[in-house]
């Protein structure tokens, strides 16, 4: 049984004295079918509008039709016919056919319908159905014409769901989060019913985008910025618009093929001709960047020939060429014809029910999918706040993930003593105050887990300076202590024999100290082995995985990087120095285990630079403990920052920036230990950040990490973000 989407003209062309005398079947030929390719017709695979709706696929077709007979005929009518089982929507904007004959005017078929002899035309399937939940493997397309006793023209066409060459199969979005003001997002919807570009074959998959926000005067969201005192209209000029001047960014490597320049911008409600633009082959599809702004392209690659990276400034969002208002127009094409536009690293979530910007919205994650029909608010970036918690006055910030759905941290409150929480995450990224517990006075803390269960272990050094190791439950009960030496820096992370823990020190005498401590079943501490190393001002720690041991870095007395391995053995009895590496000059470092690969663990580094440049490293610690830096990347200035595992190939920093604000970057480390920028987040004025692990939690089955900062007021912030980095290879 097959489902029929049927598109039909006024019955009053039944009656059209052009009309064709009845013959069995006019003798039409349905010529192509595009966007094809490969001979197969293209379906558009749209991301569901929200983290709760549906995926579906359209089906935006343009056939070309050619009259052999040698009177004019009178098309009727079109349908397409799929296989049973799909659910083609027939909300449109579109309810006609349009065709376009001889290079002319498209026009709607219900005002004309003749196709004159010879000729060949271009019909337009506008009605764009959506189906779910897959794709048919082949498409009917029967047209239908006036007269009596016709037969339709049918012809059958593969259908495919279209893929392109780009990494995970679709385009950056071609802004930045860091870009936007607080509460501001960008905004579009798909092709479909809502795009004033359909009839124009390069421009079927068009978006116009701009950025909107949320505004709690008239509870509705809006394209403007507020009315300044004083003003009383709002949108005649282009500055009153949130999207004017946002800067536009290439969406792949490419090749520049123009670029437009000088052109003035309109006043809004007046539409002008030629656009400052950029075009870039972007591999097989070409793609437009349309309306930027006058004199705002970037010189350095505005010229044909041009090499673009994935990411380079184009120019900023304008109101330039055919526009009544900012925007930015982007499409692409492959020799003239539209073919769908994929994203990836993108949220989006429909605006409709979405009137909280600091909420948790359902958000679905973009990747290697179109935008849907809905109207969608829109983050660029593949790292999303989920939830945010102000809990109360405290500094020294420590943070430790117990499970997926539970996290603790330790800090020091108002009157200078140990404050350790704990709180729940639940699977949309909700955070839940669970328990509170204290103690005395201290200058530090830090913490790691013994095992695989909910307990961890605090490392404090006390007011008097002496390292004191504390038990605990996820009850927040103190199960065992245990005070050792005199230390000026603490560090700690788990045993690679489990259960136990390992801490790096720097003793009173600055030298860096590495010493196991078993932890029984019970949650009792032992020490254990020690060793020591060089003089150093500044320790971290991290365990390995292949290398059944500890890796430290630490800052030394001369200022370098120093990486250090240690062997650490069964019950922590032994712990024994295995090699060393010297880098550069640094004042701050953390270290984190990345993953295990064949014969080898990949540990990462993030420290600040001399000149204050936060600085990422990737090492690979062997078997044997032997030490190998692999690769280096260098970011922005920097005066706080954390380090963590971000899943799979991916680490996580925040930071706090040159300007005092919050940054989550995330980092993406290939194999062969190429270094990339993969997303980030920004947020407001810290003045301490520290970073938790990015973990699965369900339901979402997406990873998830919580950020604990001391924000503007001196209070401890929790966010949750959810963490959205693929695989990588």
């Amino acid at each position: 049984m097959h489902l029929h989407a049927r598109i039909f003209i006024s019955s009053l062309l039944l009656f059209s004295a052009l009309a064709v005398p009845a013959v069995a079947q006019p003798n039409v030929d349905i010529l192509d079918i595009q966007p094809r390719q490969f001979g197969a017709a293209q379906a558009f695979p749209l991301a569901a509008p929200s983290s709760t709706g549906d995926r579906s696929f359209e089906i935006s077709l343009d056939a070309q039709i050619r009259n052999n007979e040698p009177d004019a005929v009178s098309i009727s009518g079109a349908d397409l016919v799929f296989g049973a089982g799909f659910t083609p929507s027939t909300a449109s904007l579109f309810n006609n056919l349009m065709m376009q004959c001889g290079g002319g005017s498209v026009t709607a078929v219900t005002t004309s319908a003749v196709i004159q002899p010879g000729q060949t035309c271009r019909l337009l399937l506008t009605d764009d159905p959506r189906l779910t939940p897959w794709v048919p493997e082949w498409v009917t397309l029967n047209l239908f014409f006036n007269g009596e006793d016709q037969k339709p023209v049918t012809e059958t066409f593969q259908t495919v769901v279209y893929a392109n060459d780009q990494p995970r199969g679709g385009f950056l979005f071609p802004a930045s989060v860091d870009d936007l003001a607080e509460g501001e997002f960008w905004s579009t919807r798909s092709t479909g019913i809502a795009n004033s570009h359909r009839q124009s074959a390069r421009q079927m998959f068009s978006y116009d985008a701009g950025v909107v926000r949320w505004d709690d005067a008239t509870s509705a969201w809006v394209d403007r910025h507020p009315l300044s005192d004083g003003e009383t209209n709002n949108g005649d000029e282009n500055q009153d618009w949130l999207v004017w001047g946002k800067p536009i960014y290439a969406m792949a490597d490419g090749v520049v093929v123009s670029c437009t320049d000088g052109i003035a911008d309109n006043v809004p409600g007046v539409r002008g001709n030629t656009s400052n633009s950029f075009v870039i082959d972007h591999g097989d599809e070409r793609a437009s960047y349309l309306h930027l702004m006058q004199n705002t392209t970037n010189g350095a690659i505005c010229f044909a020939g041009a090499n673009v990276q994935a990411g380079d400034f184009l120019g900023l969002a304008g109101n330039s060429g055919w526009s009544t208002a900012p925007h930015l127009h982007i499409h692409i094409d492959r020799s003239g014809q539209g073919f769908p536009l994929l994203f990836r690293d993108t949220f989006i979530v429909e605006r409709d029910g979405f009137t909280d910007p600091q909420g948790n919205a359902d958000w679905q994650y973009v990747d290697g999918l179109g935008m849907p029909w809905e109207v969608l608010a829109i983050w660029p970036s593949p790292l999303r706040r989920r939830d945010r918690l102000v809990v109360a006055p405290g500094s020294d910030l420590e943070i430790l993930d117990l499970s997926s759905d539970t996290v603790v941290t330790a800090m020091k409150d108002a009157g200078g003593n140990l404050d350790v929480r704990t709180f729940g995450r639940i699977g949309n990224g909700d955070l839940v105050d669970l328990e509170v517990d204290g103690g005395g006075g201290f200058k530090q803390v830090a913490m790691a887990k013994p095992s695989v269960t909910t307990d961890f272990v605090t490392a404090v050094r006390t007011n008097t300076d002496n390292l004191k190791m504390i038990a605990w439950n996820s009850n927040l009960d103190r199960d065992s202590s245990w005070t050792a030496g005199p230390v000026t820096d603490v560090a700690i992370t788990p045993s690679p024999h489990l259960p136990g823990v390992v801490t790096a020190t720097r003793s009173s005498a600055g030298n860096l100290e590495v010493i196991g401590w078993d932890v029984s079943p019970w949650n009792d501490l032992q020490k254990g082995g020690k060793d020591q190393g060089v003089a150093v001002s500044d320790v971290a720690i991290a365990t390995g995985s292949n290398f059944a041991g500890v890796v430290t870095a630490s800052r030394s007395s001369g200022g370098k990087l120093v990486i250090d391995s240690w062997e650490v053995a069964e019950n922590e009895v032994l712990v024994d120095w295995r090699d060393q590496w010297v880098g550069g000059d640094i004042t701050d470092v953390e270290i984190a285990y990345l993953r295990t690969l064949p014969g080898r663990d990949r540990l990462v580094t993030a420290a600040r630079t001399a000149a204050g440049n936060l600085l990422v490293t990737a090492w690979d610690v062997y078997a044997d403990g032997s030490i190998l830096e692999v690769s280096q990347a260098g970011a922005g200035p920097v005066s706080d920052f954390s380090i963590s595992d971000g899943g799979d190939f991916h680490v996580l920093t925040a930071v706090r920036t040159a300007s005092g604000d919050f940054k989550l970057i995330g980092w993406e480390i290939a194999v062969d230990g190429t270094i990339s920028r993969h997303g980030e987040a920004p947020g407001g004025a810290i003045s301490e950040v520290a970073l938790g692990k990015a973990m699965f939690v369900n339901p979402t089955n997406r990873r998830q990490a919580v950020t604990a900062v001391r924000d503007s007021n001196g209070d401890l912030r929790l966010t949750s973000w959810e963490v959205a980095l693929e695989p990588g290879p």
